[in-house]
């Protein structure tokens, strides 16, 4: 009887060990699925994208004399990546549904459409300009946009990444950004390209502007939309 007992123990214990070696081999096998699809999201392919500009848009008098707008904005969601032959272009594009937040030039309200020179193609890869960065929802955005499409200029000096975090206080934000201030200073000193009266109509440029909108523009309290 006491043998009985003992056998019985051993297979318990036996089949105690089974289970919790499955369960091991079920864990770790776990873990070495999600490390290789991790490792494999890490290794995507970012391919950046080399373009040639009409001037020195490292100056900003220069890029707010070339962009049609300029303002704060974040990010409120990722509408899709156009196929590449959509826009007549081999560089994937993405369009965001984004809310302004901040004018420095022009006068945009509420929501609009925005569209990003980059984006993934159908094998996960990633395609942006040289220097800049890929948007992502609730990034909040300082961007210079060039024509009525609202295209974020692919310069640089045409996006600049204010905060990942939408719960900041977006007054103080913007108020105390270098960017801002520098962009705000420029705006009244706007350098443009001697070959840009040809396809330029001088949308929202400084000189256009009334003298109440430029005695309005002083106060920096006056570019929030809110």
């Amino acid at each position: 009887m006491k043998t009985i007992n003992i056998m019985k123990k051993i297979n318990i214990m036996k089949k105690n060990i089974l289970k919790t070696t499955l369960i091991l081999g079920l864990l770790i096998l776990w873990i070495a699925s999600f490390w290789f699809m991790t490792y494999e999201k890490l290794d995507t392919d970012i391919n950046y994208i080399q373009a040639n500009f009409i001037a020195d848009f490292y100056d900003d008098r220069k890029i707010l004399w070339f962009s049609d707008n300029v303002f704060a904005w974040k990010i409120i969601k990722n509408l899709w990546n156009a196929k590449i032959e959509k826009w007549g272009s081999k560089v994937p594009s993405t369009l965001f549904e984004i809310e302004v937040l901040y004018n420095i030039k022009g006068n945009l309200k509420w929501n609009v459409i925005i569209k990003q020179e980059a984006g993934y193609d159908k094998y996960g890869n990633l395609f942006i300009p040289e220097d800049t960065n890929y948007m992502y929802e609730w990034d909040i955005y300082l961007i210079s946009v060039r024509w009525n499409s609202f295209t974020v200029m692919s310069h640089p000096n045409g996006s600049h990444l204010l905060s990942s975090d939408d719960k900041k206080n977006i007054n103080k934000l913007i108020k105390d950004n270098k960017k801002i201030k520098d962009f705000r200073k420029a705006y009244k000193n706007e350098i443009f390209y001697e070959d840009d009266y040809k396809i330029w109509t001088e949308k929202n440029a400084y000189k256009k502007l009334l003298k109440e909108e430029k005695e309005k523009f002083e106060n920096i309290d006056n570019g929030f939309t809110y």
